[in-house]
């Protein structure tokens, strides 16, 4: 606010910001309805995800079809496949990432000690290794 705008306020003036925040204030509430409601609606999505998951995993593991161990095993190699054993499946970083010495697929050297595709041994990685 300058200092004609602060000597020469004026009653219009006032009324033209109140409705300017109006404005922005609506807006902004719009915003976080939507927000909120797409936050609702992705973990009812997250959570029907799970127990479908949680329930296909029983009736494998209750048919003799599957272990927890090889359950685990499974995810760590789908989490591999983008290059990085980090928990999600992220955009593919494989071409960078350090190999198997025996299989050529990408092995995080840091947390395992076994390649979790052909099982064979992994020295541990170098501090200095920029991939993790």
């Amino acid at each position: 606010m300058g200092l004609f705008d602060y000597l020469f306020d004026s009653e219009y003036k006032q009324r033209r910001d109140l409705l300017s925040l109006s404005d922005t204030t609506s807006v902004t509430t719009s915003t976080v309805d939507r927000v909120s409601s797409d936050l609702i609606a992705l973990r009812l999505r997250v959570d029907r995800a799970e127990l479908a998951a949680e329930a296909m995993f029983r009736l494998m593991q209750e048919k003799g079809m599957l272990t927890a161990e090889e359950l685990r095993t499974a995810i760590a190699r789908v989490d591999l496949e983008d290059g990085r054993e980090d928990g999600v499946m992220g955009e593919d970083k494989s071409a960078d990432a350090p190999k198997c010495p025996s299989c050529a697929r990408p092995a995080n050297f840091r947390r395992r000690t076994h390649c979790v595709y052909c099982g064979s041994a992994l020295k541990p990685a170098r501090s200095t290794e920029p991939y993790r």
